[in-house]
């Protein structure tokens, strides 16, 4: 009689046992930090130099107003509202009457 290979002991006769093989190695490649930190700090080196220019630059003459746009009148406003007092200073004397010149408008409007 032949074993049969789903008998049980043909099986455990047939088992040679056998040193495992072993486990594979798992290998990482761990990357340097070296060119991050290196990018990080020119950045920053960058930014510092930029930042100091900026605030060391002088702010551009203001140029006086001599058109009263309101854009013009705007910016002025946004950037020195103390220029802005002196700028419409200037422009009602241009513009609107004098109010103690001798036989003016005004003279001429206040008689009764």
């Amino acid at each position: 009689m032949k074993p049969d290979p789903d008998d049980i002991e043909f099986r455990l006769r047939t088992f040679r046992p056998r040193m495992p093989s072993p486990l594979p190695e798992r290998f990482a490649l761990r990357r340097s930090r070296v060119p991050f930190w290196t990018v990080a700090v020119a950045g920053i080196a960058a930014t510092v130099l930029i930042v100091s220019r900026v605030a060391r630059s002088p702010d551009p003459p203001k140029e006086r107003i001599e058109s009263p746009t309101l854009g013009a009148l705007t910016t002025l406003a946004i950037d020195n509202p103390d220029e802005l007092d002196a700028a419409l200073a200037r422009i009602s004397r241009v513009s609107l009457p004098d109010v103690g010149r001798v036989g003016g408008a005004l003279q001429q409007l206040a008689k009764e």
